[in-house]
Parts: C-alpha cells; sequence; structure tokens
C-alpha cells in the first residue's frame, strides 16, 4: 500500500538501504566485503536477500529503521512505507505518551487533539453522517482518552490564507518580474522541490506555514498560555496526509527543541483506533465546543465556499478574490470561472482576472505529479504566465490524500471522492453563514488574533517570525541519476 506522496516515492532504487546509497544520517551497519562478484536482490515471503551470483550465498537484508526527520535529510534511501519503518507519529506513539501524561498526578501538561476538515468530511462519508457531528463525536471520543480540548484546523487555515494572501499582493506590488507565487501548504510537493529543484523553485515558495503549522504555534504559544499549561501541551494533528508527519518532523518547525506538531495521525489511522477501542462511533454522543473554544473564535469551521477545488483549503479561491479586490478594486461573490486545462479533469485548472479588456491577474491549480512535472518545465523553459499556483502532490488534492481512509473494492476512486466532496460541503451546510460567508480578512475574531497574539497586521514583521518559515535546498544531496517518479 502507497502511503506517502509520488514526491516521497523513488524510482532506480531497491527497497533497502544499499552500500551505495549513502545516507546523511546513517544506520549503524556493517562494512560491506569488498567483491569483484555482482550481486542481485530477491524477496520472499520472509523478506529481502543479497545473492552473490558467483556461489549462490544468500545472505538476508535487514530492514533500515528511519526517523522522520531523517527521511527529511536523506538522499532517497526512503522507497515505500512497506520496506521501511517509521519509528514515530504512531497511533501506538500516541496513547503511550497521552497514558503517561494522564498517570502522572502532578503534571500540567495538557492534550490538544486538532482535527483536519479533509478529515472530518473523510470520516463523515465512511459513516455517512455530517462532517460537523462527525467533529462532535470525535471530541466525545478523544476526551474519553484523555484529551482535553479537540479542535477544527479550519481556524488556523483563515490564519494561513490571509498570510498567503498578503504576501501575494505585497510580492505583486514590489514585482520587477512576472515570477509565480507557489503555494507551499503542501509537504509532499515541499519535499519534492527542495530534494530535485533547489534553487529553481524555493525563490517562489509562499513562506506562508500550513495550516497544520499554523496551528501548532497557536496551540504550543497562545492555547498554551490560555490553558495555564506549565508543563506545555502535547499537540496532536488529525490529517488526510502521510506528508504531514513528515512536515511536523522539520527542524524549523520546533522552537528550543519543543515541536509544534508532536504527533501527526492520519484519517485512516483514527478510524482502525476506533476499531481496536470497539467503539461504535455512530452511539458517540456529540460533544460540543469548550469556553475557550467559543472565546477564542476557534470553534467555528472557518471561511469555506462549495465547490469541488475547494477541498486543498481554498487557496486558489481566496488569493484571487484577495488580490482582485486589494489591487484592482473587483470584489468576487459568485464561484469563480476555474477552466478545465485538459478536458474532463479539474487537477490541472485556470481563472483569470480581466479589468478594461485586459488580463491582470492568472491563476491556476496543479494536482498530481504529471501535472507539477508540466509546471516545472515551464517554469524551466520560461513559459509559465500564472501569478499564482495552488500546487498539491495528490490527484484530486487533499481530499484524496494518501492518509485518507481507503476504497472499498465495490467503489470506484472518483464515486469514492465524489462522496468525500459531498460531506466536505455539509461543513458549509450546518454551519451558520456567517462563519463560512466571510472572508478572512473580514472577521472580527480573526482581527483580534492579531491584535492580541501576533502583535501585528498579516504579513508584517511579527506575523513573519510566527507564521511563516524557510526552506533548503537538498538537491545537491541527491545521487547522480536518481529520477523522482510523478
Amino acid at each position: 500500500m502507497e502511503l506517502f506522496s509520488g514526491a516521497l516515492r523513488l524510482t532506480g532504487l531497491d527497497d533497502f538501504l544499499g552500500p551505495s546509497q549513502s545516507c546523511i544520517k546513517p544506520v549503524t551497519t556493517p562494512a560491506p566485503t569488498p567483491s569483484s562478484t555482482s550481486q542481485r536482490i530477491e524477496r520472499d515471503k520472509t523478506g529481502l536477500y543479497e545473492i552473490d551470483e558467483s556461489t549462490g550465498k544468500k545472505q538476508k537484508l535487514e530492514t533500515a529503521t528511519v526517523s522522520l526527520e531523517d527521511c527529511l535529510a536523506c538522499s532517497g534511501c526512503v522507497t515505500s512505507a512497506e520496506s521501511v519503518l517509521i519509528t514515530q507519529q504512531s497511533a501506538e506513539d500516541f496513547l503511550s505518551t497521552l497514558q503517561t501524561i494522564k498517570s502522572s498526578p502532578t503534571s500540567s501538561r495538557k492534550v490538544v487533539v486538532t482535527v483536519s476538515a479533509q478529515s472530518l468530511a473523510s470520516l463523515a462519508s465512511h459513516f455517512n453522517i455530517d462532517a460537523i457531528s462527525t467533529l462532535g463525536r470525535l471530541r466525545t471520543f478523544f476526551t474519553s482518552l484523555g484529551a482535553d480540548l479537540v479542535l477544527s484546523v479550519t481556524f488556523a487555515r483563515d490564519l494561513a490564507l490571509r498570510e498567503i494572501a498578503q504576501e501575494f499582493v505585497v510580492r505583486h506590488r514590489s514585482a520587477t518580474t512576472r515570477d509565480p507565487l507557489l503555494s507551499s501548504a503542501c509537504p509532499g510537493w515541499i519535499c519534492y522541490a527542495e530534494k530535485a529543484q533547489g534553487a529553481l523553485l524555493l525563490p517562489l515558495l509562499s513562506t506562508a506555514k500550513s495550516p497544520q503549522q499554523v496551528m501548532g504555534t497557536y496551540v504550543k504559544t497562545r492555547l498554551a498560555s490560555l490553558l495555564n499549561a506549565s508543563d506545555g501541551v502535547y499537540h496532536v494533528s488529525v490529517m488526510p496526509c502521510y506528508d504531514k508527519k513528515l512536515e511536523a518532523s522539520r527542524e524549523d518547525f520546533a522552537l528550543d527543541g519543543v515541536r509544534d506538531v508532536d504527533t501527526v495521525l492520519t484519517t485512516s489511522e483514527i478510524l482502525q483506533m476506533l476499531k481496536d477501542k470497539n467503539q461504535d462511533f455512530m452511539n458517540l454522543g456529540e460533544t460540543g465546543p469548550s469556553g475557550v473554544e467559543k472565546s477564542e473564535g476557534v470553534s467555528g469551521s472557518g471561511w469555506q465556499r462549495t465547490e469541488d477545488w475547494e477541498g486543498s483549503g481554498g487557496y486558489i479561491d481566496y488569493v484571487f478574490r484577495y488580490a482582485a479586490l486589494e489591487l484592482f478594486g473587483v470584489r468576487f461573490d459568485g464561484p469563480l470561472d476555474m477552466k478545465p486545462i485538459r478536458r474532463g479533469s479539474m487537477d490541472m485548472a485556470e481563472t483569470t482576472l480581466e479589468v478594461e479588456g485586459k488580463t491582470v491577474l492568472r491563476f491556476a491549480l496543479a494536482y498530481g505529479f504529471k501535472n507539477i512535472q508540466n509546471l516545472v518545465r515551464k517554469i524551466k523553459t520560461g513559459k509559465l504566465s500564472y501569478d499564482f499556483v495552488e500546487v498539491m502532490a495528490c490527484p484530486g488534492g487533499c481530499l484524496n490524500g494518501g492518509g485518507q481512509i481507503k476504497n472499498t473494492e465495490s467503489v470506484k476512486a472518483k464515486e469514492k471522492l465524489a462522496k468525500v466532496q459531498a460531506a466536505y460541503r455539509t461543513i458549509v451546510e450546518k454551519t451558520p453563514e456567517d462563519e463560512t460567508k466571510k472572508m478572512p480578512h473580514e472577521k472580527e475574531l480573526l482581527d483580534r488574533v492579531y491584535k492580541e497574539w501576533i502583535l501585528g497586521q498579516p504579513y508584517s514583521e511579527n506575523a513573519r517570525k510566527l507564521l511563516h518559515t524557510r526552506y533548503h535546498d537538498r538537491s545537491k544531496s541527491m545521487p547522480a541519476g536518481l529520477n523522482i517518479k510523478w
């Protein structure tokens, strides 16, 4: 089963750490015995074996254990989840840590679980209920395990959207060239950009943190203070994507060794946890938001529209609307006119803004690595004419992430995605209009967060310190001849 996005699945390698592929943080292995003979690799039910073709000698290869932080520094040893044992960010680790925290009578450490809208949609689709009811049941489930607070990530998504929109406006006004701004919320895409393209793409990436990491910063700073958590907060994030585990493990997302997000669990892992705990999800009561959620304004569902391309957070939609208003005084209230570039697929689509007969903004989205490959090719040749591109590694975007609940054999992939999209739209249908219709820059509660926590405006110096990040050119560490599988 493929868990990580195409960016993290590499071709041209065997599913083990070979002696020719040196790792920046290598596992301890005996030095290989020099040999002039050739070897081949075979697999059977018991594992992988190296066969010396001249003697027929067979030696079993041990599976390497690689931490998630190592994955980001490595030159490409991770080839599939089947062959590399991930030792962090697991449900077992979450439950063990939870037990340790709750068994200490003197600890003031709090446990906060944050859930993405995409994960809510996947679970809601699986249980045939709406996404808001799903969040209520998850609050009940996680608090029964010992969590102190269960929040939706959509509050942080609003903050992330405000930051990237203001970043675009500032860059557009000061730009001397028409270089595009590329979204950066997808960790699979970022991993590919850093490892495979380096200097070509890194200057074009938005520095705004993803909603997961914005939420992590908020939880570990402001929320920890509001909860009087003198021993800190253990923050668990529920996401639609395994790549989010890698994102949380970046050293850039830690302060003094304390990560903003301690553990990431995927939607499918939550479903398995429910089964392991013998929980009947449909019989769980619905728990409402806590007092601190209401007072902070983090209990709502955030700005959201219902078009099919909104499932990855609405980056293209909001940045386009905000830029049109700020740069050209044009306000859009209805759906954007998104046109597919290839017939029958919205995985590569575009929209434009015309003022007085002149095209002044060109935006696009590119989902899946086949489309990303075309995007990169146009950037290399100088033929990309877009001002902004929303980029996601998975075809279909985040609602179709590798960590979502899998299809049954009787349900086709497109049908499954359509059902999850429908569940995603129930967030809007089941939420008061003032929460979902107001755009992030129109929300007074969000303004208060900027005033009281960030102590500055969107994309101000303080906002860039808290809500933005940096990238690293890792392309020089890539072994020669290594190919990325799109």
